[in-house]
């Protein structure tokens, strides 16, 4: 005998073949079948109650799909228009900047210029045809004024907007003007730096801050510019020549005299008619001095 017909004791199969509880299913296709002359009314009332339910159904099914459908389309359309844009602006040429070396002024004085030309030949035109009339005097005159107009204000805007760049200029300049007014000071200095700057510039630095800092330390450093520091006792003494301690006779300085209890003698002899420190100070940057040169001492 067949494993079919043997059952299935694994519990596999999860259908029973032919089973009872098995209902029979109704396609539309019945439900829409003329019914059978020798039904009862019972079962013609029961049949057209499916019926009407499985019309009900299709239809619910039908607004639902239309629906859809009708959604579908306006994202079409929708990515339709997006596309389309997208496009456009791919496709769109790119217009060139004037390479003609004129401003953005120059470029509107010349099509105000063109528009007077044109009126001018149109109003001399009339007057040769003998068509001029008051009227045509008026629209001409018109003209003329709005020409004007536009001549005046692009002239104005054109002031303006140098004067805003000057502004703008001035400020940024006033800011390292404060910050290295020594170097503004010394005309050599400034030129030196704003052609430090120019040169390293060219050579392909970007143009910063931190560029200018470092011209205007250069050009401080070479030029020996800024603020000096206050003398110590020792370069004091050393550009007096008396000794940073001022006291003993044994005492010195770094490059200046020792000054023995012999030297003060002498210095004191030589100038006796100063106090002693004086005759000192004389003696050391004179006498001392010489002797320093021939390195006596």
């Amino acid at each position: 005998m067949s494993d079919y017909m043997q059952g299935d004791p694994d519990g596999v199969s999860s259908a029973i073949p032919f089973s009872d509880d098995e209902k029979e299913k109704e396609t539309g296709e019945d439900l829409l079948a003329e019914d059978s002359p020798t039904a009862s009314p019972e079962e013609r009332i029961t049949r057209q109650k499916k019926r009407s339910e499985r019309i009900k159904t299709l239809l619910d099914d039908g607004k639902q799909s239309k629906a859809e459908v009708s959604r579908l389309k306006e994202e079409q359309a929708a990515l339709r228009n997006e596309l389309a844009e997208l496009r456009g602006r791919v496709n769109q040429p790119q217009v060139a900047p004037p390479t003609d070396g004129k401003s953005r002024w120059d470029r509107e004085l010349d099509a105000v210029y063109e528009m007077q030309t044109e009126a001018y030949n149109s109003a001399q035109a009339e007057i040769k045809a003998g068509t001029w009339t008051d009227e045509r005097q008026r629209h001409y005159e018109k003209i003329a004024r709005e020409v004007e107009s536009r001549k005046t204000r692009i002239h104005t805007e054109q002031a303006l907007e140098g004067e805003r760049f000057r502004q703008r200029q001035e400020s940024a300049r006033q800011v390292w003007v404060n910050k290295y007014p020594e170097v503004y000071r010394d005309p050599r200095a400034h030129q030196y730096a704003e052609a430090t700057f120019k040169r390293r510039l060219a050579l392909g630095e970007p143009e910063t801050a931190d560029l200018v800092d470092d011209v205007m330390q250069e050009t401080l450093t070479t030029f020996k510019l800024g603020p000096k520091k206050a003398p110590s006792a020792s370069d004091k003494a050393r550009m007096s020549g008396v000794p940073s301690s001022g006291g003993g006779g044994s005492s010195s300085s770094p490059g200046g005299i020792k000054m023995t209890p012999e030297f003060r003698r002498m210095a004191i002899a030589a100038y006796s008619e100063l106090p002693e420190a004086e005759a000192i100070k004389k003696w050391v940057n004179t006498t001392g001095k010489r002797l320093r040169e021939k390195k006596l001492l």
